[in-house]
């Protein structure tokens, strides 16, 4: 992922890779559970509505900042806010990124759509409660910062929702597409 992420003169040396990446991630389909068809995250509907704030870990700042640029242009990932959570250069740091996280999401998480991203700001000792899913997508190999970030995903959230039901947060998802460095990690942290 370093090299698909890779940046050369303020854009991703991969573009269009980059955009059909998002695509297919988004790409929206019904549920057939045919054991064939590829089903990415926001793709299938039986997800998507769960991934309602999610947070996506990254190689390196600039590749923050020019994913949040697509993603506020993307047909389907237009309708969240982006929230850049890696720029300590000119002065954020966890707090004031959290804090900004939490404004994003609001008091009704259920009415809102965000996506973190980040380099390696909130990916420990911070708890948003509405964050259902975390994406991996840089090349980190270390068994403790992965498990640190994979739990962000998993603090107990619960709201209301229009009609007076509640709901709970009862699934937390990790989205990897290194499967080597899953048993790798899985190995060490053991």
């Amino acid at each position: 992922f370093n090299e698909f992420w890779k940046v050369h003169a303020g854009a991703f040396v991969h573009n269009e890779e980059v955009d059909n990446f998002l695509d297919i991630l988004s790409s929206q389909k019904d549920r057939h559970d045919d054991a064939q068809t590829q089903y990415y995250p926001f793709a299938d509907s039986d997800t998507r509505e769960q991934l309602r704030h999610t947070f996506w870990k990254l190689p390196s700042t600039a590749a923050v900042k020019l994913l949040a640029e697509k993603l506020r242009e993307h047909p389907f990932f237009k309708d969240y806010t982006v929230i850049e959570a890696a720029d300590s250069a000119n002065g954020q740091n966890s707090m004031k990124a959290e804090k900004e996280v939490k404004t994003a999401v609001g008091e009704n998480g259920l009415k809102t759509k965000t996506i973190t991203l980040s380099v390696d700001m909130l990916t420990t000792g911070t708890t948003v409660k509405e964050w259902t899913a975390v994406l991996m997508l840089d090349n980190s190999t270390s068994a403790s910062k992965y498990i640190q970030t994979a739990f962000r995903a998993q603090t107990p959230w619960s709201a209301k929702m229009e009609n007076g039901e509640s709901i709970t947060k009862t699934d937390a998802f990790v989205f990897d597409f290194n499967p080597d460095r899953v048993l790798k990690v899985a190995e060490e942290y053991a």
